[in-house]
């Protein structure tokens, strides 16, 4: 019986004989041009074979250039090399573009016609390139004072004022938040410098504040965004002399999107809101099947609760839909409020009725809390808990079958909710990723 043939175990790919092996010392014949650059010939230029490919037909060789070579090369390659990321001292070149090196001195052919290519649009070097009048074989300036007058002279006059930005701000307790601010002006360039770079006036928290342009996102108008990012991206990476160990801020991209997260970070979200759900549904069942009244303050609860988040969402919710560019802020924001408002609502409502053993409970938590945390966190983390222990010790102390039955279906019902909601979160984040356009809104 014939043996099969397993995967990636097919034919062999073709290969062509070569002229020239490796260590072979060869030039480039009279009138090549530079594959990557047409305005650039590399006639006479002359090295040793490093590498070769001989799946192509002719075959193609990495040649590392002398040193007689690089000492002739123009000055122009070598920058266009080091704006590309190109390596000056070697090429691939083809079998037909070369031949034999006897050793005898070779002139070096030289550019006679210096043809830059234009600058593209849709390129962020080259648009920084076009703030100070360059072309695009030229390196980009260091942000030095000079430079950054210029770039202040572009800013003022393309920016439209006032508009909308985030500012990245590091808190104790949540770590990074955006807070939206209103850019109002650009200040004079001589209230700039090199470490902070240019300078601007916004609105933080009803006040006027000075801040680093490099520091904001704007928001909202689209040539505003990419203002600010290609004005970012340059100060940020060309810092001037003096400063480049220690740029102010790190490499930026132009409008990054959310990261979805990963299999494992989503098992571990659904573990632990379902888990907070189940703890939830377990209190607020076994009151509501237990304790007079639960149910009638629960609705009532729920509502005047969820009825002014909802006013409160509504109203400051484009603020956040804003920064992270959401669409329909004010109506995404109701229902958050609302949804976060009906189900505090409706436990504390349920709480209020079952005060004989929540208030007891409430005491004895908030001085536990103090005790082990020894601030304010722990204090209200600990009255939480203990009126909701509280209030479940109540419920089973009045009748046991009806608060076990009550609270199996509400730590059920709760799981599912909290696991619907972390679904919904990640749905959110797929309609982002997937939703650049409303971003330019």
């Amino acid at each position: 019986m014939p043996r099969k043939k397993k995967r990636g175990q097919g034919k062999p790919e073709p290969t062509f004989p070569a002229r020239f092996a490796v260590g072979d010392r060869v030039r480039v014949k009279p009138g090549t041009a530079d594959p990557n650059f047409k305005d650039i010939p590399l006639g006479g230029w002359a090295g040793t074979i490093s590498e070769l490919d001989r799946r192509s037909n002719p075959p193609t060789y990495l040649i590392e250039w002398n040193q007689h070579t690089l000492d002739q090369i123009h000055p122009i390659f070598r920058t266009r090399c080091e704006r590309d990321g190109l390596d000056v001292e070697s090429a691939w070149l083809g079998e037909a573009d070369l031949e034999a090196d006897g050793g005898e001195p070779a002139a070096i052919e030289q550019p006679t016609t210096i043809v830059a290519r234009p600058l593209r649009p849709g390129d962020q070097d080259d648009r920084v390139r076009a703030v100070f009048g360059l072309s695009s074989d030229d390196l980009l300036p260091a942000a030095d004072e000079d430079n950054l007058r210029r770039y202040h002279d572009y800013l003022a006059t393309h920016l439209s004022f006032p508009f909308r930005a985030v500012l990245p701000m590091v808190t104790d307790r949540f770590g990074r938040t955006m807070q939206p601010v209103t850019v109002v002006e650009l200040l004079p360039p001589e209230e700039c410098d090199e470490e902070a770079g240019l300078l601007c006036k916004v609105h933080l928290w009803d006040e006027a504040v000075e801040l680093p342009l490099a520091v904001l996102d704007a928001k909202g108008h689209p040539g505003n965004r990419r203002l600010i990012d290609d004005y970012s991206y340059w100060f940020a990476n060309w810092p001037a002399e003096g400063f480049a160990d220690t740029a102010p801020l790190p490499p930026r991209s132009v409008d990054p999107l959310p990261d979805l997260p990963s299999w494992w970070a989503v098992l571990k979200a659904l573990a632990r809101y379902g888990f907070y759900g189940a703890g939830y549904g377990l209190v607020l069942g076994s009151l509501l099947a237990t304790v007079w009244g639960a149910p009638t303050a629960a609705v009532a609860g729920a509502v005047i609760l969820g009825f002014i988040l909802c006013v409160t969402g509504t109203r400051y919710g484009p603020i956040t839909a804003a920064v992270n560019g959401i669409p329909n802020g004010a109506l995404l924001g109701g229902f958050v409020g609302a949804l976060i408002g009906a189900a505090v609502g409706a436990l504390v409502g349920a709480l209020v009725m079952a005060v004989v053993g929540t208030l007891p409970g409430a005491i004895a938590g908030g001085l536990l809390g103090k005790i082990l945390r020894r601030n304010s966190d722990g204090l209200g983390m600990g009255i939480l808990l203990g009126a909701a222990v509280g209030g479940l010790g109540l419920a089973f102390f009045r009748d046991q079958v009806a608060a076990t039955s009550g609270a199996l279906q509400g730590a059920g019902v709760g799981a599912g909710a909290g696991a619907m909601l972390v679904l919904a979160g990640i749905g959110l984040l797929k309609l982002l990723a997937r939703g650049r356009g409303w971003r330019e809104e």
